[in-house]
């Protein structure tokens, strides 16, 4: 049978059992914050996978991880760049977007039927609409301060951004899709979960305290535009890719070299400083030499990428990691918790809980078929209903 790496890593990635594996594995190797730990353990599974070329799914992450640290300790840093030549980059990007580019390619921007074009510029609007009051991207904002103190002029193709695989390809993947939300309107975002309710629901409910009621409809647009599909990440050959002509976090033709260029005057200890990100970061040498962004921000122009068929993993999102670890740590189905620790934070009261049963109707509603967890989570509910008595809401739930 023929396999494909992007679905073996894509099935990896959406399997319940196996995020469920990932969040108390590896021991003290990894950040105590939960949320940095899943983006360093996710990238060690994306270059295991993107290395060996692995068909087995059906690994712990604790195996992943002592399988990868043996290839580091048998791989001397010359191979690495080989393995590197030989293999991948990344770009990531949100669902929305994922249509377009299998049609067309990176560069569809221009290519669009004019039909298409009208629907594309009018969602993107609505985004821009709601920045420009609420919260600009400050990768743009810091765009715009480099091209000016550098005084490069605003290239005239989109740039398209990419990197080595790794806890880059992961961040902004999980947690910046779109960018221009998550960096913006939804920078620094510390408003509580519920276990159970649907991601559309939750940025609806924190939205609504920062945005004026005549937005509202605005915004519930928006949401369905941009947030309502999964992250992906594109892989891009190599070889393919090598003689692209590449700058750091913005396009200047004149101080941009071909992929190739960059990689080889890489030392060998650099290359396996960043090989190894999903472990360790860069060195205090590399960083002081190269510059903190240097293989993570590359930039070029979307029409330099080559036309070709380029494999495309599906990833989770943090939203849905989350809940996913909330209800992993024993949280029930109403409860408030963190949304960057997922630690319980109080009980609903009795009109949340049956807001939240209403949104879960709807969304059961909207189905072909019937979901059993949210059927699950509505009998829970309905039981809370039926005999509310929390006492004080911020009493820790029972596990």
């Amino acid at each position: 049978m023929d396999f494909k790496i992007e679905d073996i890593i894509s099935k990896v990635m959406n399997d319940k059992k196996f995020l469920e594996s990932v969040f108390e594995s590896g021991g003290n190797q990894f950040p105590k914050d939960i949320r940095t730990a899943i983006k360093y353990k996710l990238a060690i599974v994306l270059n295991y996978y993107l290395i060996t070329n692995d068909t087995q799914t059906d690994y712990s992450f604790d195996t992943i991880l002592k399988k990868f640290q043996r290839i580091l300790e048998n791989t001397d840093e010359v191979e690495l760049r080989r393995i590197i030549e030989s293999g991948y980059l990344t770009h990531s990007f949100n669902g929305s977007s994922k249509e377009y580019i299998q049609k067309y390619g990176f560069d569809y921007i221009h290519k669009l039927s004019e039909e298409e074009a009208e629907v594309l510029k009018a969602k993107s609007a609505r985004l821009k609409y709601l920045s420009d009051r609420y919260g600009e991207n400050y990768y743009i904002e810091e765009g715009k301060y480099l091209r000016w103190k550098r005084n490069i002029d605003k290239p005239i193709g989109e740039e398209f951004y990419y990197c080595t695989p790794g806890i880059d390809s992961i961040q902004y993947a999980l947690e910046q899709s779109p960018e221009r939300l998550y960096n913006g309107i939804l920078k620094n975002n510390r408003e509580p979960m519920i276990v159970g309710e649907t991601k559309r629901n939750y940025l609806i409910r924190y939205l609504k305290k920062k945005i004026a009621p005549e937005y509202y409809s605005i915004m519930e647009q928006m949401i369905d535009d941009y947030c309502t599909f999964p992250p992906y990440i594109a892989l891009l050959n190599y070889e393919k890719m090598k003689n692209v002509q590449t700058s750091v976090t913005v396009f200047d033709p004149n101080r941009s070299h071909s992929l190739n260029e960059i990689i080889e005057k890489l030392e060998p200890k650099q290359i396996a400083d960043y090989f190894t990100i999903g472990i360790q970061k860069p060195s205090t040498e590399f960083l002081r030499k190269r510059g903190s962004y240097y293989l993570s921000d590359m930039v070029t122009l979307a029409e330099f990428i080559p036309e070709a068929e380029y494999p495309m993993i599906k990833m989770p999102d943090m939203y849905e990691i989350i809940q996913m670890y909330a209800r992993k740590k024993g949280l029930q189905v109403g409860q408030f918790f963190d949304c960057k620790t997922g630690d319980f934070i109080r009980n609903p009261n009795l009109a949340e809980i049956k807001r939240l049963m209403q949104q879960m109707e709807d969304e059961q509603g909207s189905k072909w078929k019937i979901d059993e967890r949210l059927q699950t989570d509505l009998k829970t509910l309905q039981k809370m209903a039926d005999n509310y008595d929390f006492g004080d809401s911020t009493d820790a739930p029972e596990l």
